[in-house]
Parts: C-alpha cells; sequence; structure tokens
C-alpha cells in the first residue's frame, strides 16, 4: 500500500467515526460545568442539570446520567419517555436515583462511594452536556457546653468535627440573631477539620436558648443544635454579691474604728487612758463568760507620758473557719510585749 492511499484510508476512518459521534446535526456536543455540590454523608443531594433557558426537557426525551471519574465510566439513571431503565444503571444505584422535570438528578443517601465527577446527558438531542462535581463530607454532632464565669458571665462553647468538608460556625440566641463569638478551626494531615466557637454571655436576662450552627462555604446549613441553658445557671450570684459588699463595709468599720482608737488614745492623759482600760477589762470580761476564744493581757501599771499604740485586725483562720478580731494594744510603736484581746 502506497502512502497516499495509506493517509486516504485514515483520513477518510477519522472523518466517519467522527460523523458517527456527532448528533443528527453534525456539530459537536458542548459541555458545561456548573460547578460542585456539597453534601453530607447520609442526606439526599440534588445534582443540577442546568440547560439553556432556550431549552425544554419533554418527557419523550432520552437522558442518562453518568459518573465519569474513576477507573471506569458508570451509569447512574437512564430514562427514557418518562421509563427509567433500571437494568442499564449500576447496581450500586439502583433504588436511589429520580430524575426530575428539568433533567436534573435526585441522589438518594450519599456517602463516599458517591463522590467524583458527574455527566448529564441527551444522546438524541443537540443539548450539550452538562458536568457536576460531588463532593461528600462527614460531620460529628454538634457539642454544647456552659461554664459559669465570675461577674454573672457564662461562657457557651460548641465544637464540631468533619472530614472533607469545611464548615463555618455561628451561634444565635433564641430569636436566631447572631452572637459574637471567638471562633478557631484546624484541619489534620488526614483531612479532619475541627472547629469550635466561645461566646460571652450575661446571665439573667431572660435568654433560654443557644443555638449552634455549622454550615458549608456555599450557605447551606448542615447541622443545628438547639440547647436550652441550665436554670442553675441562669440566675445573677445574689448570694456572692451580698457577701462581698457585707465583707468590705465590715473591713471598712474595723479600719476607721482602728484608726478612731489610735487617735483618740494618743492624745488622752494617762488617767483617762487607766479608766479606758478599766472598762475594756470590764467588758472582756463579759465576753469570757461565753464559749469563745478570748485572751486579756495589759500592763498593770501605766506610766506618765506614756502612750498606746492600738492596732486592729481582722483575720480568718481558715482551720477553724471563723472571723478573729484582734484588739493589740502596747506602750510603744516598738514594744515587744504586746498586749492582744481576740474575740471571736
Amino acid at each position: 500500500m502506497t502512502p497516499s492511499v495509506f493517509g486516504f484510508l485514515c483520513l477518510g476512518s477519522a472523518q466517519f467515526f467522527g460523523f458517527a459521534l456527532l448528533p443528527a446535526t453534525g456539530r459537536p456536543l458542548e459541555t458545561y460545568s456548573p460547578g460542585r455540590v456539597f453534601a453530607v454523608s447520609g442526606q439526599d443531594v440534588v445534582l443540577p442539570c442546568r440547560l439553556p433557558l432556550s431549552v425544554a426537557v419533554s418527557r419523550d426525551s432520552l437522558v442518562e446520567w453518568k459518573r465519569i471519574e474513576g477507573p471506569s465510566v458508570v451509569t447512574v439513571h437512564v430514562e427514557r419517555s418518562g421509563e427509567e431503565l433500571v437494568k442499564e444503571k449500576d447496581a450500586a444505584y439502583v433504588g436511589r436515583t429520580k430524575l426530575l422535570e428539568d433533567g436534573s438528578l435526585s441522589l438518594l443517601g450519599v456517602s463516599r462511594r458517591d463522590i467524583g465527577t458527574y455527566m448529564c446527558a441527551f444522546p438524541t438531542e443537540t443539548w450539550p452536556q452538562v458536568s457536576v462535581s460531588l463532593v461528600v463530607g462527614e460531620v460529628s454532632e454538634i457539642s454544647v457546653s456552659f461554664q459559669r464565669m465570675p461577674v454573672n458571665q457564662m461562657l457557651v462553647r460548641c465544637e464540631c468535627s468533619s472530614w472533607n468538608l469545611e464548615l463555618l460556625m455561628s451561634v444565635l440566641d433564641g430569636g436566631r440573631k447572631a452572637i459574637p463569638a471567638q471562633i478557631q478551626s484546624s484541619v489534620g494531615p488526614d483531612g479532619n477539620y475541627s472547629i469550635s466557637s466561645e461566646a460571652h454571655l450575661t446571665v439573667g436576662k431572660g435568654q433560654k436558648v443557644v443555638i449552634c450552627r455549622v454550615e458549608e462555604p456555599g450557605g447551606s446549613i448542615v447541622k443545628e443544635e438547639k440547647v436550652y441553658i441550665p436554670e442553675e445557671l441562669d440566675h445573677p450570684d445574689v448570694g456572692l454579691r451580698w457577701s462581698t459588699l457585707l465583707l468590705s463595709t465590715v473591713l471598712v468599720f474595723v479600719l476607721t474604728a482602728a484608726v478612731a482608737v489610735v487617735v483618740v488614745v494618743a492624745v488622752l492623759p494617762v488617767p483617762v487612758i487607766q479608766n479606758l482600760r478599766s472598762s475594756l477589762q470590764n467588758l472582756v470580761g463579759r465576753f469570757v463568760l461565753r464559749p469563745v476564744a478570748m485572751r486579756l493581757a495589759l500592763r498593770p501599771t501605766v506610766h506618765k507620758h506614756d502612750f498606746l499604740f492600738v492596732l486592729v485586725s481582722l483575720q480568718r483562720f481558715l482551720s477553724e473557719d471563723k472571723w478573729v478580731c484582734f484588739l493589740q494594744v502596747s506602750r510603744e510603736k516598738t514594744d515587744s510585749q504586746v498586749n492582744t484581746i481576740r474575740i471571736t
């Protein structure tokens, strides 16, 4: 066979098979890709077959859906004149597909094995082919926890993880209004995606419900967890507030009394100090009758021009779990023999 004859046969064969693969009009088919579809494992999804607005799919049309990504092409759904040709589809898709009026395909109960690129075609028409990628991810349950914070604040923490699917998280109140929250996320080497959020709430404002929501980047809601705030956490800490106020009042009173005693004793003459000490001893004598820990040790004499320095202190004895008031009296600031009254 001469080269010219061989070239003629090759050209003729190419033209023959080329025309054989074309539709009836002889024009090549166009392929249109609308993008990706995200789905969570176990959910139902719709694979769109978006054709130009001028195209109307009739019930008499032949529609084929195939998964074209992988070692071999898999037939997912075939329908002619409104009747599904079950024998032509792969066994993994039997009972899981339904063709919609516009040619889109409803796929039930997606899983990891369904990940791939799908193509919608009309073999008897001149319409373009449509391809779409299906991304299937797995999402864990949303974990919600509460922690009581100081000053009538409460910390709400939401946590969630996923595989093969990036998530967005938000915290909402009962009226589905966003609550400011701090978001943290990370991706592991195995493709696991973790995300958490922390929001601070003021207790006692009638807010009874918190909603933690996770979405995929396209805006579709993946999961929501609606949680009621525990009643024991939703009340202002009145006891703590009053305890703090009472303790502050006692401390101010004791310090004021100490300053007053120091000033008065420093300017009083010795006879007046003796009378004051005698009265104090009588007062202590009355307290001795009570089952309390009290000790009085004063010098038997007071010398002329002596000054009494008084120190009042309030201390808490953890071992006794009670408050103890100390009244310390000495002749001089540097006097090592400090006389103490302990009142409990």
